[in-house]
C-alpha cells in the first residue's frame, strides 16, 4: 500500500554536516563528533540536530557553540513516522481511502489492525476495508509530533544571532570493528607475507559521509548504567588525524589507529580498510604436544616476532588470522586459522594452524609407587615419531599439581610456571625419539 502524506514543515531544513569524526571501539561503542552551521535565534529559541544515530546514548551528549550560548533543555526524539503510528494519531479523524479500482471512501477512522481499517460514515454506520485491497490513503493534514529521522533538540538562549557552527559529540552503540589478517607462507616455510584489514560494522542507525575515522584497540571499562561522556573521550574524538594510512600511537592504556583520509560510513554496511602490509616476515614452524589437551595429536603453529626488523613493529590489534600456502600448481590453499590477541610491539605472535599429519605422539604412564602417605612418584614415557622428510623439534608440555619435582629425566626440561614444564625433543627426518621422566608429587 502506498501512503501519500505531506512532510513539508514537519522539521526545519537539515543543516549540512561540515565536519564528521567517528572513533570506534572494540566493544559495540563509538564516539561521534560532528559540526554543522546553524542560524542562531535572537534570544530564546530551539535548535535541532537530525540524522543522529538511533542508538545514541542521550546522557552522553555534549553541544558546543559560540560564547554566550546556554542550553536550557535537551530532548531526544525517535518516535519515527510509520504507517501504524500515523493511523494511531488519526483515530477519530477523517481520511480518504482509495481502493485499487480508484474508488474513494471518506470516513472517520474508528479502528485498525494489520488486516483492516474501520471507517465511520456520517449516518452513524461503519465500513470495514481490507488493507491489502487499498491503493492509498489520503490525510488532510499531518498530526504533529511525528519525525522522519532521529532528532536531538535544544532550547537555547544567550547566543549572538546569526550563522555559527555548532559541534555535537555523543556516544552510540551499533558500531564495532575487528582486525582480519591474511598470511601467505613461503615455499620454504621460513617467511610469510602478511596483510591486515580492519572490518568496520555500522549498525547505529545513521550514515556518515567523509568521516575522519579513528579506531581504539583495547578493552575500555564501562559502567553498567549509562554515564556522561568523559573528557578523555571528547579529546580523543577531537584529536587531529595522523598522516600516512592507518597511523598508530599509544593512547592512555590503549592503542589508537587513525586513517589519514576520510571514509564514508553507511548504516547497515560492513567496510574493510587495509591496516598493514608486510612482504617477507621471518617465521618459525613450531610443533607442540600437550597430552592433557589431546593425547595423540601434535599441533603445528607459526611463530613470528612483531618488530620492525622482522617487517612489522606496529602494535597489532586482536583478530582472526587465516594462513595460505601455494601448492605445486601455484594455487593458494588454506592451511589453517587462529584468533590472535592484541600483540604489542616487540612481542611474539603464535598462530595455531592445526594438527600435524606426519608427526605423531603417544603418552603412557609406565609405573607408580607410594613413597609415603603424602608423597608418590609416577614414571612417564612419551614416544614421538617424525614421518616428514626433514628434521623437526617438538615442544612437549606436561602438567603437575601440588608440590612437585622431576627426579629423573632422559633430557633437560624448562619449568614454565608453578604447574607446568616443557621438554624440547629433536626428531631426525623419518626418525623417532622416546622421552622419559619421573615425577614426584606431594
Amino acid at each position: 500500500m502506498r501512503w501519500e502524506i505531506l512532510l513539508a514543515g514537519l522539521l526545519p531544513a537539515l543543516a549540512l554536516r561540515a565536519e564528521v569524526a567517528v572513533t570506534v571501539y572494540n566493544q559495540d561503542l563509538a564516539v561521534v563528533r560532528e559540526t554543522r552551521p546553524f542560524d542562531l535565534p535572537d534570544g530564546a529559541g530551539t535548535l535541532r540536530f537530525t540524522d543522529v544515530a538511533s542508538q545514541i546514548d542521550p546522557t552522553s551528549v555534549s553541544l558546543a557553540g559560540p560564547g554566550g550560548l546556554r542550553v536550557l533543555e535537551q530532548s531526544f526524539d525517535d518516535d519515527l513516522l510509520s504507517s501504524d503510528k500515523l493511523l494511531q494519531r488519526y483515530l477519530g479523524l477523517k481520511l480518504t481511502a482509495w481502493d485499487k479500482a480508484g474508488k474513494p471512501t471518506l470516513g472517520t477512522l474508528l479502528s485498525f489492525d494489520g488486516g483492516q481499517l474501520v471507517l465511520g460514515d456520517a449516518q452513524g454506520g461503519a465500513q470495514m476495508l481490507a488493507r491489502q485491497e487499498l491503493a492509498r490513503l489520503e490525510f488532510p493534514q499531518l498530526p504533529g509530533g511525528l519525525l522522519t529521522r532521529p532528532t536531538l533538540s535544544w532550547k537555547v538562549e544567550g547566543a549572538k544571532p546569526g550563522s555559527a557552527p555548532l559541534t555535537l559529540t555523543y556516544m552510540t552503540r551499533g558500531f564495532s570493528w575487528h582486525a582480519e589478517y591474511v598470511a601467505v607462507v613461503a615455499e620454504d616455510e621460513k617467511s610469510l607475507g602478511l596483510a591486515g584489514w580492519v572490518s568496520l560494522e555500522d549498525n547505529c542507525g545513521a550514515s556518515f559521509k567523509s568521516a575522519r575515522l579513528k579506531l581504539v584497540a583495547g578493552d575500555v571499562n564501562r559502567a553498567s548504567a549509562p554515564q556522561p561522556l568523559r573528557r578523555a573521550m571528547l579529546a580523543l574524538a577531537a584529536a587531529p588525524p595522523a598522516e600516512g594510512g592507518f597511523q598508530e600511537r599509544s593512547f592512555f592504556e590503549y592503542h589508537l589507529y587513525t586513517l589519514d583520509h576520510p571514509v564514508d560510513l553507511q548504516d547497515q554496511q560492513v567496510k574493510q580498510v587495509q591496516l598493514l602490509s608486510a612482504a617477507r616476515v621471518p617465521v618459525k614452524k613450531i610443533y607442540t604436544y600437550e597430552a592433557s589437551q589431546d593425547p595423540k595429536a601434535v599441533k603445528v603453529a607459526l611463530e613470528l616476532e612483531n618488530k620492525a626488523g622482522a617487517g612489522l613493529g606496529m602494535p597489532l590489534p586482536g583478530g582472526k588470522l587465516r594462513a595460505y600456502k601455494a601448492d605445486q600448481d601455484q594455487s593458494l590453499q588454506f592451511i589453517g586459522e587462529d584468533r590472535v590477541e592484541h600483540t604489542p610491539q616487540g612481542e611474539t605472535l603464535r598462530v595455531e594452524l592445526g594438527k600435524s599429519f606426519d608427526v605423531v605422539a603417544e603418552r603412557r604412564e609406565t609405573g607408580r609407587r607410594r613413597l609415603s602417605d603424602k608423597v608418590g612418584e609416577t614414571q612417564v614415557e612419551i614416544k614421538l615419531r617424525n614421518h616428514r622428510p626433514e628434521a623437526v623439534s617438538v615442544a612437549v608440555l606436561e602438567h603437575a599439581a601440588g608440590d612437585w619435582s622431576v627426579t629423573a629425566q632422559s633430557q633437560d626440561f624448562r619449568k614454565k610456571d608453578a604447574g607446568s614444564f616443557e621438554f624440547i625433543v629433536p626428531l631426525a627426518a623419518q626418525g623417532e625419539a622416546t622421552l622419559t621422566y619421573t615425577l614426584r608429587q606431594e
